[in-house]
């Protein structure tokens, strides 16, 4: 928490959020962590809307992963032969907003006012943009954006474009298959950092799309374990797509239309992955599993809004007269959340759903460190991480 320590007026003392109230390049990667959302199962790194803004976007699903052969210079009964990774899956956060022909960017375009936050008491991040185009106009876009609960895959995002004048808009929505991704920020000694694959890593199975919906699902090559995505658009005023485009590595929904003074224009885009045992049968459709968990997006923020509500009424910790110490220690507690919520009988990776640190393994921190949180926090989770670990003793024993 340094970059945020050590800038009170870019990230302003607020007890209940963490707020950015200027951008500066340079620091993308540390703050799209710092604002990644995540239920301990679906994560969604804290990237800007726009590609070109982004630094190391992505989401993650705990426990997808990719393998590889081991190779030592030294063999001896017990070393690992197999090595676990895991891997970006497709990702649902890309937008291109295009204002009378520019490409609203924060690299290029002129920024008036900036401001994007996530709330602790919500789970909600949001981030909203003024920006004064070429043309004349001054337009305003919001992103929001929640996991879900209920359906742990589920994921809403609002994209709201706003003109003091009547423009014209063009807006992408996109499904980005990044595939595994190197981290750059750390030296290539550092264990934390996660390595690639040698091969395309994501196979497509289903590549499916029209009239704004997309059903797309891919099968990773050597572990065979399969990922699904629904993706369903809605609009204000009932705005129809442009055109629908699916592909196996950038699928997309375009919307070309006027925005008028005071008539923004709003587009919701619902998301739901599945994957996981319930999809590994090859008779089952994995992008039509996730369609089963697709929420209308407003039930999605509202679902967000009820499980901290909860959460917050047991496991809030009040330090009266030091600030900087309560954001600090909400902050973290609600990473923890975050990172265990909805993982279910399943570890918890020592980055959460955050990013693909140490790629994604499960350490003994779970045990020392997160069992006491969970047992007085989240009973029902600290018993399933220990059922988590009870499952490995007679392959443990095997290999003993």
């Amino acid at each position: 928490m340094a970059l945020i320590t050590a800038d009170r007026e870019r990230f302003p003392n607020t007890p209940w959020q963490l707020v950015e109230t200027r951008h500066e390049p340079g620091s993308a990667g540390t703050l799209e962590t710092l604002f990644a959302l995540g239920n301990g199962h679906l994560g969604i790194r804290g990237a800007h809307w726009a590609a070109a803004d982004a630094d190391l976007p992505g989401s993650f699903i705990n426990g997808l992963h990719e393998i590889w052969d081991i190779k030592h210079a030294e063999n001896a009964f017990g070393f690992a032969r197999t090595g676990q990774r895991i891997i970006y899956i497709p990702d649902a956060n890309n937008f291109t907003v295009v204002i009378d022909g520019e490409s609203l960017t924060l690299a290029e375009s002129a920024v008036v006012d900036y401001r994007r936050s996530v709330d602790f008491s919500t789970g909600i991040y949001e981030c909203r943009i003024t920006w004064r185009c070429r043309s004349g106009a001054t337009v305003t876009t919001t992103e929001r954006r929640a996991v879900g609960f209920a359906a742990r895959g589920s994921l809403g995002i609002s994209l709201e474009v706003a003109s003091d004048r009547e423009v014209s808009a063009d807006v992408t929505s996109s499904v980005i298959n990044r595939q595994d991704q190197p981290v750059e920020d750390h030296s290539a000694h550092d264990p934390r950092r996660a390595g690639r694959h040698a091969g395309r890593v994501l196979l497509p199975v289903r590549i499916d799309g029209g009239d704004g919906s997309l059903r797309l699902s891919w099968e990773a090559a050597e572990s065979g374990q399969r990922v699904g995505i629904a993706v369903d658009h809605w609009t204000s005023a009932g705005h129809q797509p442009f055109e629908t485009v699916a592909g196996e590595d950038d699928s997309s929904v375009r919307y070309v239309l006027a925005v008028r003074a005071e008539e923004p224009f709003r587009l919701e885009k619902s998301v739901s992955y599945a994957a996981g045992r319930g999809v590994q049968d090859a008779e089952r459709d994995a992008a039509e599993a996730a369609e089963a968990g697709l929420r209308p997006v407003e039930d999605i923020f509202a679902e967000s809004r009820e499980h901290y509500r909860a959460y917050w009424a047991t496991s809030d910790i009040v330090v009266g007269g030091q600030p900087e110490l309560q954001q600090a220690i909400r902050w973290n507690l609600f990473q923890l959340a975050q990172a265990t919520a909805r993982a279910d009988v399943a570890g918890i990776p020592a980055k959460g759903v955050t990013g693909s640190g140490y790629e994604g393994h499960y350490f003994w921190d779970q045990e020392v460190y997160l069992l006491p949180y969970l047992t007085y926090t989240n009973p029902v989770g600290a018993r399933q991480v220990l059922e988590f670990r009870h499952d490995m003793l007679p392959a443990a024993k095997i290999r003993a």
